[in-house]
């Protein structure tokens, strides 16, 4: 606070993000300078760092594929009769052997996946069972990762791989549009429209976001977002399906960078259901 005093006038105007800074530490900051004027600058500071530069797009991209070889590593460690918690354990390990900090870990199998963040349970899995993954950790200490993976244990049926099939169009339609310059609502229609396509039922309020030192920057992909996109978004595309009727949810999700001319994706999409054993 002294160096604030020192370094200012009495009466500066000083920007502060008022969404993040927590209220006690505003009223330390009024307190200690009663003639300055504080104001937001949430927006134009989530703009500036919502565009990445080379150095934070190839560190991200290295963060995600880290994260997506940790699940592939806990599915190639998988025994039969594995239970929630063990797999999930042994994918926070593969992470922290990455170097990473384990941000968070949803994991739910059959019914429990229809749960927006399902905590894993001490329960085996039984043979023909659905499950996925949504989890990331910290690296570097400050940029996070964010994948989203579906399995399921044993062999899957022809059914079950048709859905996760059909889920990869949805997300491959919103990948197709994005390019510099699209409205980011654009990204959130195609993959809507997609689903009406391959009559799955949809419900998600956004389809995808920004990542960075932050889990959700801007831009949201969502309806009615206007903001366009811009070369140097790093985008998460994340499209879930909950099939109700069959106690099934299916979720993938990518990391997508945007270019002026389109986009190129820094993680390899889902093409097929991850097998742990029976």
């Amino acid at each position: 606070m002294e160096v604030l005093r020192s370094a200012l006038p009495a009466d500066a105007s000083i920007g502060y993000e008022s969404r993040r800074m927590p209220a006690h530490t505003f009223e330390i900051l009024t307190s200690a300078l009663p003639s300055a004027s504080f104001v937001p600058v949430d927006d134009a500071v989530e703009n500036l760092q919502a565009r990445k530069t080379v150095v934070e797009v190839r560190a991200l991209g290295r963060a995600a594929v880290s994260t997506v070889e940790a699940i592939q590593s806990a599915v190639d460690a998988g025994v039969s009769q594995m239970t929630e918690r063990a797999f999930a354990a042994e994918v926070a390990r593969s992470l922290v052997d990455a170097g990473a900090g384990v941000d968070f870990l949803f994991f739910g199998a059959g019914v429990t996946a229809l749960q927006g963040h399902p905590e894993p349970r001490g329960i085996p899995m039984p043979a023909g069972t659905i499950w996925r993954i949504d989890c990331g950790g910290r690296f570097d200490g400050v940029l996070k990762s964010d994948v989203a993976r579906t399995g399921v244990v044993g062999e899957a049926s022809a059914r079950q791989q048709r859905t996760l099939e059909a889920l990869r169009r949805t997300q491959q339609a919103g990948i197709d549009v994005v390019k510099a310059g699209v409205p980011a609502r654009v990204v959130f229609e195609a993959v809507r429209e997609q689903f009406s396509r391959e009559r799955m039922p949809f419900f998600m309020p956004h389809i995808g976001h920004g990542i960075g030192i932050g889990l959700h920057e801007a831009p949201i992909l969502e309806p009615g977002n206007e903001t366009a996109l811009e070369a140097g978004n790093v985008l998460c595309i994340e499209p879930m399906v909950r099939l109700f009727d069959e106690g099934e949810c299916y979720h993938v999700e990518d990391l997508v960078l945007v270019t002026e001319s389109g986009f190129e994706l820094l993680t390899q999409p889902q093409d097929a259901l991850l097998e742990l054993p029976a």
